[in-house]
């Protein structure tokens, strides 16, 4: 998991990202950014139609800051992330969603 100082946890944070942020797409994943004055936020949403079961909501959260964690090096310094799913990928595993959100990281840089 990622530690506690790097989650965006505020619902007026979220909105806030999703309203003024820079946005990107691939397959499926979406990524809004915003300069942040706290230093480097992390967030997961999903869409709830697309996922109804918190099984997979949460497979998917876990799976993805476990990859966040890993890329952290990569992360923009002092910017709010918020990494949206909007459909569920298949085959749902590391190989397939870690190249997803590198190129999504390289295209905030």
């Amino acid at each position: 998991m990622l530690g506690k100082p790097y989650r965006l946890r505020e619902k007026r944070l979220f909105q806030e990202v999703f309203s003024h942020g820079q946005r990107n797409f691939i397959q499926g994943v979406g990524c809004f950014s915003l300069p942040s004055k706290n230093g480097t936020l992390i967030g997961v949403t999903f869409t709830q139609r697309a996922f109804p079961r918190s099984v997979t909501r949460h497979y998917y959260k876990r799976l993805t800051l476990h990859i966040i964690r890993e890329l952290f090096p990569m992360l923009p310094p002092g910017k709010a992330l918020v990494f949206h799913f909007q459909r569920p990928l298949t085959p749902v595993s590391k190989e397939v969603l870690a190249p997803i959100l590198r190129t999504l990281l390289q295209r905030i840089r």
